[in-house]
């Protein structure tokens, strides 16, 4: 070579490194200008599907997204085995060490796709593919260039287990599915922890072309692209040939599943916007803005706090979904009973009912309808507002016991005169004269209950309610129907106060999600209920001068104090401030001491002892021991029934969300035995938990007719029991000697029905007060006393007729008020059978006559009905 040849060749290597030095500084500037000047990717804020689990996360509820996908949201660790080894080792087999982009994956990318003059294969990272979800391009030279940067930071921002994470979560799975929660679930029924590997393979073959591999509109061509990758996870060592062979043997499901949609009207409840306080931070369930529906367990929406709302977009709080306390055992087994009450009634009639956890105030168990598909299906009927029939009287009595009014062996009359304007009725239409609290609660009487509310009041009766957590509006024209299913409430209310009683009078509002663990802030009384306005949850109101009863009448009239404002004209006066015998004033009402407490124990357990009665459930649901009430509103439209125990209260209703009535719907007989097998399925045995007798109650000797402490000259004597605050020492005022007989001083309530003889079989029931036997000139002249009657086919009927009466005339047939005489001759339809006529006079004297009625066996002529023999 000669001399300016060989120095040209050793110049030429220095004349080409300026530029290549340059073209590389230009090169990393605009790497820098790049990675420096392109915007960082975001890949959180995606909307995703609320959903609502059960307390042992099992999936409940999912509703579509705001994109009008499912999408439900997964941990990387409940993506199970299979899927992110699968998702890795197709799609990224070098996810673990490269930046974000795989050079190598380039390099041979680039070469094939040479090679080809086509597009043979692709370079995208999991990364870059998580890019290209969250912010989707035309595939491009340009978008590839801004994937490469965006990838790049994405790996600083986020580790490789929250990429995959994101990714899993992000990809489609054909048609409206979105993430490996949704799919795993629709295409085999499962989470995707508990995916086989020919599962997990077959929804990674779905990546690579959603809408062609979608198994349930092209199994056969998933099929295939499934065992193709199983052949590639065998050819790298991923699987073992067993393993392989067991996951082509798996079936590619032909259709897609449901996605959970159970308790439907509870999850919209939950989920409604702004329903859940997901920024509260107590777990409370609080009304949206402008709901018509209060807050779960508030009688008023909580003061002073925002209605918080929840964003169901990933990364915003609570976005994995909503922790409902259910327990989903105990759901079914109460969907069950219901579905089994209901069987007999229209599909019209429905059912709800509610189980809670009395110690932490968790809702158990849930059914706002129990005929999701019926003609009232859409109907939340735990939250509509009913008539509760009877079911409101066990909290009457507890104001009445709590304030020393009454107590459990107190006399009450349940007869049908000494009420001014309209007479209720009980159930049965009929009366049973002098009856205990006790057995005035427990069977429900209509008559004693109206007497104990006009004692305490109606205002008193407004306000404890309103404590109790029932959202009546205060009005002054409830009268009686107060206490008689005249106001309306819900289930939800109703389990609230029932709760209440089975905790021993303490209030807690119920809660939908689990509550906290105690010592971190768990909702407490006050954080959602009313503030309690009622002067006796303190203390008793103080009693007027000149208040005391008055001692046993002459006449053998008990004479009552009539001029307290607020109450009824036969209402007692208030317990003294400072009585002879117990504890402090007021230690029947709530204390005060902040812990929710609106009764005392002893109060509250006057009330459950007196309820503990299941000889009244039907045969086969007896042996329980559980306090119970039960509750029909009128024209059987609505049937209750309350149960509990110290650990849980059970509350059923059904009905017709129409408001129609229908026959046999009552509470005892259609929801009792439905009741008794929901607190067996809670397997906590027969004790209740109220056997044992709190402090603060007395126990003493007591008239079984009167109530109070027994005398000398009661016939008998019997174990009761009040609150040793309002203990008295004062003896039965109802019996007293005269003439060496014992009489009986009926209170002027009970005086004309005890003389008429209605309630025979009770000590002096048919004895005048004062009088001897058969003083009254009053009698019965038709029906004759006696006499056998046997119905005609003309006539079904005889005239009713009294000699001797004093002013008006008042008929009775067997214990129920008929009519009030009034110039004209009644006549009574006569049915087979013996039966009782009493008549009473403005006097008070009362008659009886006592007759049978026979159906003829021979043809019977005549006009009217015919004595056959005496």
């Amino acid at each position: 070579m000669s001399r300016p040849a060989h120095r040209t060749a050793r110049r030429l290597p220095r004349r080409l490194a300026r530029p290549a030095l340059t073209g590389l500084a230009a090169l990393a500037l605009a790497c820098a200008l790049s990675y420096a000047l392109i915007p960082p990717v975001s890949p959180l804020g995606f909307p995703v599907s609320p959903t609502v689990t059960d307390r042992d996360g099992r999936l409940l509820h999912v509703s579509l997204s705001e994109d009008g996908e499912w999408l439900v949201p997964e941990t990387l660790a409940g993506a199970g085995k299979w899927l992110p080894l699968v998702a890795v080792s197709i799609e990224d087999r070098r996810f673990r060490s490269h930046p974000g982009v795989d050079p190598l994956a380039i390099a041979r990318a680039l070469a094939q796709n040479a090679a080809g003059l086509r597009t043979v294969s692709g370079a995208s990272t999991v990364t870059q593919q998580l890019v290209r979800l969250a912010e989707p391009r035309p595939r491009n030279l340009l978008s590839k260039y801004l994937e490469f940067w965006k990838a790049l930071k994405l790996e600083r921002a986020l580790s490789k287990d929250e990429i995959l994470e994101l990714y899993l979560n992000r990809a489609p799975f054909g048609g409206n599915l979105r993430g490996a929660g949704a799919a795993a679930r629709a295409y085999f029924g499962k989470r995707p922890a508990d995916l086989s590997l020919g599962e997990a393979t077959l929804l990674v073959a779905i990546l690579r072309g959603p809408s062609l591999y979608r198994p349930d509109r092209h199994p056969e061509r998933a099929r295939e692209r499934r065992d193709f990758l199983l052949g590639l996870l065998l050819e790298r060592g991923v699987i073992s040939r067993e393993e392989h062979s067991a996951a082509r043997l798996e079936r590619v499901p032909g259709a897609r599943l449901p996605l959970p949609r159970e308790n439907p009207l509870l999850a919209a409840w939950l989920l409604a916007p702004g329903g859940y306080d997901a920024e509260g931070g107590d777990g409370a369930v609080r009304p949206a803005a402008g709901s018509p529906f209060p807050a779960p367990g508030s009688a008023v929406p909580a003061a002073g706090r925002p209605a918080g709302g929840r964003r169901w977009r990933w990364g915003a709080p609570g976005f994995r979904g909503l922790a409902a306390a259910l327990d989903s055992p105990l759901q079914l087994e109460l969907e069950s009973r219901l579905a089994r009450a209901l069987a007999p009634f229209p599909p019209e009639v429905t059912g709800a009912g509610a189980i809670l956890d009395n110690a932490s105030g968790e809702v158990l168990a849930y059914v706002g309808n129990a005929r999701p598909g019926g003609p009232h299906g859409s109907v939340d009927c735990a939250r509509a507002r009913r008539s509760p029939g009877s079911a409101l009287k066990p909290f009457l009595f507890l104001r009445a016991f709590a304030g020393g009014d009454l107590h459990p062996a107190s006399l009450l009359a349940d007869t049908p005169a000494g009420f001014a304007g309209l007479s209720p009725r009980n159930f049965d239409r009929g009366h049973r004269g002098p009856v205990t609290a006790r057995r005035a609660l427990a069977d429900s009487l209509n008559v004693p209950a109206v007497r104990v509310l006009r004692r305490v009041g109606t205002a008193e009766t407004l306000r404890t309610l309103t404590s109790l957590g029932f959202s009546i509006p205060a009005r002054g024209d409830y009268g009686d129907s107060l206490i008689l299913g005249g106001v309306e409430v819900t289930l939800m209310e109703l389990l609230r106060a029932y709760g209440t009683l089975a905790r021993g009078g303490r209030d807690l509002p119920y809660t939908l999600v689990p509550a906290r663990p105690a010592g971190q802030g768990a909702a407490g009384p006050g954080a959602d209920g009313p503030a309690s306005s009622a002067p006796w949850l303190a203390h008793p109101a103080p009693a007027p001068s000149g208040a005391a009863r008055a001692g046993p009448s002459p006449q053998g009239a008990v004479a009552e104090s009539r001029s307290q404002a607020g109450r009824g004209p036969e209402a007692p006066p208030p317990p003294p401030a400072a009585p002879a015998e117990g504890g402090p004033a007021g230690a029947g009402a709530g204390d005060g001491d902040g812990d929710g407490r609106l009764f005392s124990e002893a109060a509250a357990w006057l009330v459950n002892s007196s309820l503990v009665d299941d000889s009244r459930l039907p045969a086969g649901s007896r042996g329980l021991a559980r306090p119970f009430k039960t509750g029909t509103s009128h024209g059987f439209r609505d049937a209750w029934l309350a149960m509990y125990s110290r650990s849980h209260t059970l509350v059923l209703w059904l009905g017709d969300p129409s408001g129609a009535g229908h026959e046999g719907l009552s509470g005892l007989a259609a929801l009792g035995p439905a009741a008794a097998d929901v607190f067996r399925a809670l397997g906590e045995g027969r004790d209740s938990g109220y056997a044992a007798i709190p402090t603060g109650i007395a126990r003493f000797m007591a008239c079984p007719i009167s109530g109070e402490p027994a005398g000398p000259d009661c016939p008998d004597a019997v174990p009761a029991y009040r609150l040793a605050a309002a203990a008295r020492s004062r003896p039965c005022r109802l019996h007293f000697h005269r003439a060496g007989e014992i009489l009986t001083a009926w209170p002027g309530d009970l005086r004309p029905f005890m003389n008429a003889g209605l309630a025979a079989g009770r000590p002096g029931s048919a004895r005048p007060a004062g009088g001897a036997p058969g003083e009254a000139a009053l009698r019965v002249v038709s029906p004759i006393p006696g006499m056998t009657y046997v119905l005609s086919r003309q006539s079904r009927s005889v005239p009713l007729k009294a000699e001797g009466a004093v002013g008006r005339l008042f008929w009775f047939v067997d214990g129920v008020f008929l009519r009030e005489e009034a110039g004209s001759t009644p006549f009574l339809d006569l049915s087979p059978g013996e039966h009782a006529v009493s008549a009473i006079d403005d006097a008070n004297v009362a008659a009886r006559s006592v007759f049978k009625v026979e159906a003829a066996e021979l043809p019977v002529t005549g006009e009217g009905p015919e004595i056959l023999r005496f």
